[in-house]
């Protein structure tokens, strides 16, 4: 190819990254309406403690939200700390985080691409890698709503860029590999621990440290990323420790159907694998991953380069680490635990096209780039509808919009008079309004209501759509004063009760 026609294709191949990128991750920054449910409420109440100076934390949120099925470990905090300081730029506003989930998500992009560049030095396999970043579906969702884990993929694509450099010998790039691996506590420790093992067999057995000084260095990466942990759990008494030894010895509420250590989680992995490379269903995941295979051995046979070659062993690593660690799970695989093998697949994807190229086997190189354009094109097709979907849609009970307005009605009915509130959530946890009320009512309207039931209150309920009695019960055993002026449901299917008390 002629140099012009080069910079040509890479132009037009980086703009379509970047349409791919945007249709598919900016209806809810546009919008500015996004998901606000029970953990996007939780990180915010947290991180108001922090912005307001009255409690520095080192624990993020409980794993699992305190439904993992392992009482007592906790991610790191830095995910709140960030979370703070967009939550300041924007005075609390909780568009704040979506605007940091987004600018995360770009990074990985960049940050992805950068790595494919100085892993493989084609700028077109680099090219290969973003785009697959780009019309991932896992990823795609990291940029649509603040979550813990959500930020992670940054930190996996600095990770590969730094074992790869490690492997040059540079005592620092090793010190940050395995800095960066432990970070990623912070948004998901249930992907962090496979991924230090096997970063750690990786070193000691592929590319076999032997120098004491590395092995500290190493070591050192590791306790540092993870600090906040350890000086937690010196200071609580080993709480995670105690819950992880009270997880493996207890048999587990599903023990009674066999449902033991070890368990087969073959299809999760395999939905993660499919689910890798955007929404095609052209191709069955099982076939599309055998031709993986298949391609994938027949050029790591063949591949010469010994710094690709132990690149391919971190990457295979990563893979047996994390099914190997968390097949001892005997709760579900969540998807989000997975995040690190999304990466791991869609750099072996480009390996692949690197090996086709430079091993002159046109007919697999062409046969991959086929591929490649057909998930973008599929990306673009469900890109395109999904974009008119999220932007127009109201979102009910779990998005900004119908809280909000839940809030205002509420405000506006009371007419200045200030009012007690009660509310009422199926997850029992109200974290999302309290701190709309707090910030948002409080801000616009001069004051935070009360919980006393004496004069005006309100009830706000939102309904648990499994139990519909549920908030009945409450009613009638919780909130029984008052006498009820009127009960109104808003358009967000949102209840609100107006009451008086003596």
């Amino acid at each position: 190819m002629s140099k012009s026609f080069k910079i040509v294709s890479f132009v037009l191949i980086s703009l379509l990254i970047g349409f791919i990128f945007f249709l598919t991750r900016s209806a809810e920054l546009l919008s500015g309406n996004y998901v606000f449910v029970l953990d996007q409420g939780r990180d915010f109440v947290a991180i108001a403690d922090i912005t307001s100076g009255k409690k520095f934390t080192l624990i993020g949120s409980e794993i699992g939200g305190g439904y993992a099925g392992i009482n007592g470990i906790f991610q790191g905090p830095l995910h709140y700390y960030i979370l703070s300081v967009f939550s300041l730029l924007f005075q609390g506003d909780p568009y704040s985080g979506i605007v940091y989930m987004f600018l995360f998500s770009l990074l990985a992009l960049i940050v992805a691409f950068y790595a494919g560049k100085k892993i493989f030095k084609n700028n077109f396999i680099a090219l290969a890698i973003a785009l697959l970043v780009a019309i991932s579906p896992p990823l795609i969702s990291q940029a649509k709503f603040s979550w813990n884990p959500h930020p992670m993929s940054l930190f996996l694509g600095l990770m590969f860029l730094f074992v790869y450099k490690s492997l040059k010998k540079d005592k620092r790039f090793l010190f940050l590999a395995a800095f960066v691996t432990s970070l990623t506590y912070n948004f998901e420790i249930a992907s962090t621990v496979p991924m230090a093992l096997g970063l750690l067999i990786f070193y000691i057995f592929c590319v076999k440290l032997r120098n004491i000084k590395e092995y500290a260095v190493l070591l050192a990466g590791f306790i540092l990323g993870m600090l906040p942990f350890f000086v937690f759990e010196a200071r609580h008494n080993f709480m995670a420790f105690n819950g992880f030894v009270r997880y493996i010895t207890s048999p587990g509420k599903d023990a009674k159907d066999g449902y033991f250590l070890l368990n087969n989680h073959f299809d999760r992995f395999l939905y993660n694998f499919g689910d890798t490379f955007s929404y095609q269903t052209v191709i069955p995941a099982f076939v599309l991953l055998l031709v993986f295979l298949a391609a994938l051995l027949y050029f790591v046979r063949r591949e010469t380069k010994k710094e690709i070659k132990l690149f391919l062993a971190f990457l295979l690593l990563q893979l047996a680490a994390t099914v190997f660690v968390l097949s001892f799970l005997r709760n579900h695989i969540f998807m989000y635990y997975l995040y690190q093998l999304n990466f791991v697949y869609i750099f072996l994807f480009g390996y692949i096209l690197y090996g086709a190229y430079t091993q002159g086997k046109k007919y697999i190189l062409y046969l991959f780039i086929g591929i490649l354009g057909l998930l973008s094109v599929l990306s673009i097709t469900h890109g395109l509808q999904d974009f008119r979907n999220d932007y127009f849609d109201y979102g009910g009970k779990s998005k900004i919009v119908g809280k909000k307005e839940a809030v205002d009605y509420i405000y506006k009915d009371a007419n200045g008079e200030q009012f007690g509130l009660f509310i009422f959530t199926p997850g029992v946890f109200t974290y999302p309004y309290d701190y709309l009320f707090s910030w948002y009512g409080g801000k616009k309207y001069g004051y935070v209501p009360t919980q006393s039931k004496d004069g005006l209150f309100y009830l706000l309920i939102e309904e648990d759509p499994y139990i519909k009695e549920a908030s009945k019960g409450w009613m009638d055993t919780i909130i029984k004063e008052g006498k009820v002026i009127e009960t109104k449901t808003l358009k967000s299917g949102l209840v609100v009760q107006k009451r008086y008390g003596n």
